[in-house]
């Protein structure tokens, strides 16, 4: 018999990813998870940890170089501002975005 300890919201993160895109099936419907805040937090840090990945981004060239290395249209500090917003974060999940689980 295998037994989990709950470690911290990562541990609901793959789960939350393979959700998000299912509430597409049930539309009106209203969706809430009690730690959502917390998981788009983690998705927010693998984000930057994807865009830290790609580039030096110390060098205001290479850092639009890894954004738009992301697949996202981040093309001005408004852009990436937008794109991290938890609600933006959220859509990106519903809509099947991979972030990078490597982190």
């Amino acid at each position: 018999m295998e037994h989990r300890l709950w470690h911290d919201a990562s541990d609901g993160v793959p789960l939350y990813l393979r959700l998000k895109p299912l509430e597409r099936l049930w539309p009106g419907t209203l969706f809430a998870y009690w730690i959502e805040e917390t998981l788009i937090s983690h998705l927010r840090w693998l984000l930057f940890y994807k865009i830290e990945d790609t580039a030096d981004t110390s060098k205001e060239e290479e850092l639009y170089t890894a954004l738009a290395a992301t697949g996202l249209n981040i093309k001005t500090p408004e852009d990436l501002t937008q794109t991290l917003m938890s609600r933006s974060i959220a859509t990106l999940a519903r809509n099947g975005y991979k972030f990078s689980t490597e982190a």
